[in-house]
């Protein structure tokens, strides 16, 4: 038996107006289609489109069922603010060897400056404090191969990090 998109359309539509939800959770499988909606302050997720044969396995505290949105981990840490893009100009972009690094901040405070290369890994790293948020660095590309890479600016002021991300072309 084949079932078309229109008969799937239709299934979503009736499951849909008779509020038909699963599990308030973030998603964890890949769909076909499905939403979310908040009700009375809980938010509850459903999916259209899975997998007709399902296993479900259980023990005392825990059923996982193939297919349906699971639960997830959240992630815990301290959130950073994006920097707005006055707040930092990156010159010369492509660079052969030296990059300068203006910032247009308020104030005293850390400016870390993380150059990776295009898998991740940190090429190089160094912190300096800024006393009135206008000093100008440099960062010296001598060493490294032509190439893309990522440089992340951090900037730390009273135990808040604010970040941005600037793609750098390193040239011969």
């Amino acid at each position: 038996m084949m079932i078309n998109k229109k008969q799937i359309l239709t299934v979503a539509t009736v499951l849909g107006a008779l509020g038909v939800q699963a599990q308030a959770i973030s998603p964890s499988t890949l769909n076909a289609s499905g939403g979310s909606k908040e009700i009375a302050g809980s938010v509850y997720e459903y999916s259209i489109g899975e997998m007709v044969l399902v296993h479900t396995a259980s023990s005392t505290n825990l059923i996982v069922t193939q297919g349906l949105l699971q639960p997830m981990e959240e992630s815990v840490g301290i959130a950073e603010m994006i920097l707005p893009d006055n707040a930092l100009t990156v010159y010369p972009n492509p660079s052969q060897d030296i990059l300068y690094i203006q910032p247009n901040l308020s104030g005293s405070g850390t400016l870390t400056l993380i150059l990776s290369d295009i898998t991740g890994r940190e090429m190089k790293q160094q912190s300096v404090a800024i006393q009135t948020g206008n000093e100008k660095q440099s960062l010296n590309l001598q060493a490294f191969a032509s190439g893309s890479y990522l440089l992340n600016v951090i900037f730390d002021q009273n135990d808040q990090k604010f970040i941005k991300s600037f793609k750098v072309q390193k040239v011969n």
